[in-house]
């Protein structure tokens, strides 16, 4: 595959900033396990809010695929995990000589706006309970595990919301059985139950018949990770 020889394997780090909003995007990642988050901020850059998260299933980089050089969102390590690596200036130069290649990647953008305007309607119809049920879900089917490492802190962080209410929505989710909470970690122990509580405004493309054999497929075809992660949708 063109793009194998200029991939290099990394670690991702807990909060490492993989793009930062305004700045030159200087390397594209595609994880293999872990999360990472995209955050918009305000002009003033008093306020935040997670608008989308990137994990196996897609990449880093949106902007580099639709031509620009900087970035519009700060993009941050949530979980640790692995991720292959590619320089920008590589990256451009491929999706110029593989047309195969810029229309998978520019499809992995659309699944970013998809996942970003379903994030939108949650965050203007959903409860807190709702987002947050939301929330894990994304986590957990991003990072292909029922533990995940995310404190309260984080969750109040990305939703833009008080840690107090994160840690009251919490505890209404265990007590209906569907997570389990330990310090520092979250257990999804009813993924069923957690689809409830998020009042049907959890929507994954990467499950949907239309992209899931072709779309993240394709992608982990192109990097050369297929062969090491086949995807299925968790169950628990």
């Amino acid at each position: 595959m063109l793009i194998r020889p200029y991939l290099q394997s990394v670690s991702l780090t807990l909060r490492q900033k993989i793009e930062l909003s305004r700045q030159e995007v200087s390397t594209v990642f595609f994880p293999s396990s872990g999360l990472i988050s995209v955050i918009i901020r305000n002009r003033t850059k008093h306020q935040k809010s997670e608008v989308c998260a990137v994990g196996w299933e897609s990449m880093t980089g949106a902007s580099v695929v639709l031509g620009h050089s900087r970035s519009s969102v700060d993009m941050v390590v949530q979980m640790e995990g692995e991720a292959l690596a590619i320089s920008s200036m590589d990256l451009r130069r491929l999706v110029v000589v593989s047309t195969s290649m810029r229309e998978c990647f520019l499809r992995q953008a659309y699944l970013l706006f998809i996942q970003t305007a379903h994030g939108s309607m949650a965050n203007v119809k959903g409860s807190l309970e709702n987002r947050l049920a939301r929330r894990l879900l994304l986590a957990h089917d991003r990072s292909l595990t029922a533990k995940l490492a995310i404190t309260h802190e984080n969750l109040a962080d990305v939703l833009g919301v008080r840690r107090a209410g994160v840690t009251v929505a919490l505890q209404r989710l265990e007590w209906q059985g569907a997570i389990k909470m330990a310090r520092r970690l979250i257990t999804i122990v009813n993924r069923e139950k957690l689809e409830s509580c998020a009042g049907g405004l959890y929507y994954a493309p990467e499950h949907d018949p239309e992209f899931e054999t072709t779309e993240s497929q394709n992608l982990l075809s192109a990097v050369g990770t297929a062969k090491t992660l086949q995807y299925k949708k968790p169950l628990i």
